[in-house]
């Protein structure tokens, strides 16, 4: 009565809850009593009281796109409203094959729009595969949490919407040298070009990408992929960077290149996991990555050493493969809760699916042949039996080859992994905003 017949109602619903909710039966009489009494019907599932149901909610990256869209098409047999369907929708293709398929009359999109604005444009333009894909990976909401701000991990503009839409132009064109292809390389150099600057890329691999082009075949990380053969094609293709494949950073390379300014982005190294060094050094795989490129490196019982991010994910990754895993955490919780929490949640409803046994408290003392010697949280202590011992202790900066570039021009920015080892969103948004410094008056 208050606003008119032409404003619009949608009205989101879980059609289930999950866990102990209730379940589609009574979302289907939800659905059939606010029939004609809204304009849409938001067939959703989950709750935001239990962990595992909000990542079901929200769907983590260890579920399929679209993985929500059969609640849509079970209420809407029972009614005459218009049905939207949501829940990691970002592929185009999908949208469509959903709707001519009569499943559902309209798609939602939230998470992928943060990721990039223009899905929609893009879409109806016939650009698909110029759509950056959300990686569903969380940092929005955690950041969200931690900061009462979202941010995401591939659009650096979220959160700093101010700053792009009135960015200050450049003062002068520079000769732009990045040190690096990964993340952060990439970014910075896109952005530099963008900005007007003629760019020289040099990376020491075979291909742009850098560390995380390890977990190309990891099914969860495929957005990730994505994501990255995608920045890597714009670096390519753009008229204003020059690549130079298998060419490390040396004083040499900076001098033949004659830059104004070097962004530094040459990652990292794996930490070496001297504390666990025992009678069998030879079990020990000190960096995930070697197994993500190979994982036949692999035994059948593996005992992964740590809490974080890598520890937890290279562990989902081999139990999908079908290894005996076992996680031990020297903290009581593990440190992907401060990472990025709800990502958390995701992990931990994984280990629970796959049968991943974490055990807190428990931090490990000695390789030997046999396995992992580990003390327990009454101070007794336990051997682990284990085929491989995985032991990402993270990562380190290569302070060296810093050092030997760091006054070669008058404009030096590090970025990414180079400042301190994080995460995706951290590579992201150093290079874009170092790029956008670049070129600007002193004053």
């Amino acid at each position: 009565d208050a606003c008119g017949t032409d404003f619009l109602i949608d009205f989101r619903m879980s059609v289930a809850e999950l866990g102990n909710g209730y379940g589609t039966d009574v979302g289907i009489q939800i659905a059939k009593a606010i029939d004609g009494h809204v304009d849409l019907i938001h067939a959703s599932c989950g709750n935001h009281e239990g962990g595992e149901a909000f990542v079901i909610m929200h769907p983590s990256m260890f579920l399929e796109d679209g993985c929500n869209r059969h609640y849509a098409e079970l209420i809407k047999p029972h009614v005459k409203t218009p049905v939207v369907t949501v829940g990691a929708f970002s592929d185009p293709e999908l949208m469509e094959k959903v709707l001519a398929e009569g499943k559902a009359d309209a798609i939602a999109i939230a998470r992928g729009i943060i990721a990039d604005p223009q899905l929609p444009n893009k879409a109806r333009a016939g650009k698909a595969s110029e759509i950056n894909q959300c990686l569903r990976c969380y940092e929005c909401y955690s950041t969200l949490i931690r900061t009462s701000h979202y941010y995401c991990a591939i659009n650096p503009s979220v959160g700093h919407e101010q700053d792009f839409m009135h960015a200050t132009p450049i003062s002068r064109r520079e000769r732009v040298l990045v040190a690096g292809g990964g993340i952060a390389g990439m970014e910075a150099a896109l952005t530099a070009a963008d900005r007007g600057h003629d760019v020289v890329l040099l990376e020491k691999g075979r291909s742009l990408g850098g560390v995380l082009l390890c977990e190309d075949k990891v099914p969860f990380k495929s957005k990730q992929t994505r994501y990255i053969a995608q920045q890597a094609r714009r670096v390519m293709e753009h008229p204003s960077i020059t690549v130079h494949l298998e060419t490390p950073v040396s004083q040499h390379a900076v001098d033949e290149a004659s830059p104004d300014a070097i962004i530094a982005a040459i990652g990292s190294v794996a930490k070496k996991p001297t504390a666990l060094e025992g009678a069998c050094e030879s079990k020990i795989v000190a960096d995930a990555e070697d197994v993500y490129r190979n994982i036949e490196i692999a035994g059948n019982k593996v005992v992964v050493v740590g809490g974080g991010l890598t520890a937890c994910e290279i562990a989902i990754y081999l139990a999908q493969n079908g290894r005996d895993v076992k996680v031990l955490v020297r903290k009581p919780a593990p440190r992907i809760f401060d990472e990025n929490m709800v990502h958390g949640e995701a992990i931990m409803a994984q280990f629970s699916h796959l049968g991943i046994e974490m055990l807190t408290s428990t931090p490990a003392k000695k390789v030997t042949e046999a396995g992992v010697l580990a003390t327990l949280k009454d101070g007794s202590e336990q051997l682990f039996e284990a085929d491989t011992v995985i032991c990402p202790f993270g990562r380190t900066v290569e302070y060296d080859v810093l050092d030997s570039i760091r006054n070669l021009t008058p404009e030096f920015y590090i970025v990414g992994d180079a400042v301190v080892p994080k995460n995706i969103r951290q590579a992201v948004t150093q290079g874009y905003y170092a790029a956008m410094d670049l070129g600007r008056d002193f004053r």
